[in-house]
C-alpha cells in the first residue's frame, strides 16, 4: 500500500473512529437499543405463538371441536 492510498485513509479513520469513547458509548447505546426493541417484539411474538398452541392442542383434545364432549352433550339436552 502506499501512503497516499484511499483504502489507508479510511483505515486511519476508522481506527480513530473506534478509539473514540463517544464512538463507542453511540454504538454501545445503538446496541442496547436494537437488543431492549428484539427482546420486547421477541415477547409478543412468542406470546401470541404459545395462545396459538394452547389452542390448537385443545381443539386437537376435543376431536376437532372447541368444546368438550361434556358440553355439548349438555348443550343438546337443554335445547
Amino acid at each position: 500500500m502506499e501512503l497516499v492510498d484511499p483504502r489507508l485513509a479510511l483505515l486511519s479513520v476508522g481506527i480513530a473512529a473506534v478509539a473514540s469513547e463517544r464512538v463507542r458509548k453511540g454504538i454501545g447505546r445503538g446496541i442496547g437499543y436494537v437488543a431492549a426493541g428484539t427482546m420486547t417484539i421477541g415477547g409478543t411474538v412468542v406470546h401470541a405463538g404459545r395462545d396459538i398452541v394452547d389452542e390448537a392442542r385443545e381443539v386437537a383434545s376435543h376431536n376437532g371441536t372447541t368444546k368438550p364432549a361434556a358440553s355439548r352433550k349438555k348443550a343438546a339436552a337443554g335445547a
